[in-house]
């Protein structure tokens, strides 16, 4: 069954309703996220900033084109889809911008990393060594832009899709607006040839920068610096790493079930919608990972949390010592008023 307004993971308007919720959460963790880069970011390692904040940017945009954009109902075995979002109607334009966004994440990473390597090659910055940076990441900005085009090569009619869909998944036949994006698996196996080199070229760019990176952890030249310093470097990279590859593992899933779905015509319409709420989560972990990873951005929501408390208890305890000191106080008038009278009477009684 395609649609089932009874059941909250089949019916058109949950999954509205659920995606909104993710994504503003995300939006919300996202700016925070933004803020401890922009502010919270250690000195020594504040020209990596920019491009930090570029890879925690394309995450948050992931999140919004799913959520809000797009707003997916994917009817696998079929990669035919309906959109819900802003982007209804211009159905056409959505598998170009969402391959686009998951691939500039990624890409991201790997100009995070290439700044992060320059930033620990010590040496003459030579007029070839400028050129090669500047087409290296011309390079890795434009490509992403570039590759997810094929897919308009294997677009088909939509009226003769639909007819060839509705032999897979009947059900479709009942719903409008749907969008078929390929048909045949002989397509289907092109496009992941293609999508399958980008991301070995993401890959093994992020393995060169890494391998690089740990022999310019260990040259001569870089034990002139501090140790505090390396360290501090060390603990970088390797919280960006991990910030990745844990929301990344959490994509695994759906990928290998769309796979398993589409080349072994199987059809489960709750565990599809299921798992792309998984893929719209994509940038909240990452941001939680963040900001989990990296101490000056954990400080930072930790002083948040506790310093209201701090304050309320500080409150509590100044008030504590006013009541105490009036109460003194009392105390003592009373005390006193009662030796006035008192000298009052033994003066009244010896006259």
């Amino acid at each position: 069954m395609c649609y089932d307004s009874k059941s909250i993971l089949n019916s058109p308007f949950s999954i509205k309703i659920i995606f909104w919720i993710i994504t503003i959460l995300s939006i919300f963790i996202h700016v925070f996220g933004a803020f401890c880069i922009i502010r919270k970011t250690p000195k020594t390692v504040q020209s990596a900033r920019f491009w930090l904040f570029n890879f925690h940017l394309w995450g948050l945009f992931l999140d919004v084109l799913i959520g809000f954009a797009i707003t997916p109902y994917l009817f696998l075995p079929t990669l035919a889809f309906r959109a819900f979002g802003f982007l209804e109607g211009y159905e056409k334009m959505v598998p170009y911008f969402a391959i686009l966004t998951f691939a500039e994440t990624g890409y991201s990473l790997v100009l995070l990393l290439e700044n992060r390597l320059n930033s620990l090659t010590i040496g003459e910055v030579t007029r070839n060594r400028q050129i090669f940076r500047a087409i290296f990441y011309f390079s890795n900005i434009i490509f992403p832009f570039l590759f997810p085009l094929i897919i308009f090569a294997y677009i088909p009619d939509q009226e003769i899709a639909k007819i060839e869909v509705i032999k897979t998944l009947p059900c479709l036949s009942e719903i409008p607006n749907i969008f078929i994006i390929v048909t045949d698996l002989n397509s289907i196996s092109k496009i992941l040839i293609v999508f399958s080199f980008a991301l070995f070229l993401v890959s093994f760019q992020c393995i060169i920068l890494t391998f690089l990176m740990l022999k310019a952890f260990n040259s001569s030249e870089n034990r002139s610096s501090s140790k505090s310093t390396i360290a501090l470097q060390r603990k970088f990279i390797t919280s960006i790493f991990i910030q990745k590859w844990i929301p990344l593992s959490s994509l695994l899933p759906p990928v290998f079930y769309a796979v398993f779905c589409v080349f072994n015509n199987y059809h489960w319409q709750k565990m599809t919608n299921f798992l792309i709420f998984v893929i719209n989560s994509h940038g909240i972990i990452g941001s939680l990972a963040m900001i989990y990873l990296h101490k000056n951005y954990r400080t930072t929501v930790i002083n948040l949390i506790f310093r209201r408390r701090i304050k309320e208890t500080l409150f509590e305890s100044e008030q504590s010592k006013i009541t105490k000191v009036i109460m003194q106080n009392n105390k003592m008038n009373s005390n006193i008023n009662y030796l006035i009278v008192k000298h009052r009477i033994s003066m009244t009684s010896i006259r």
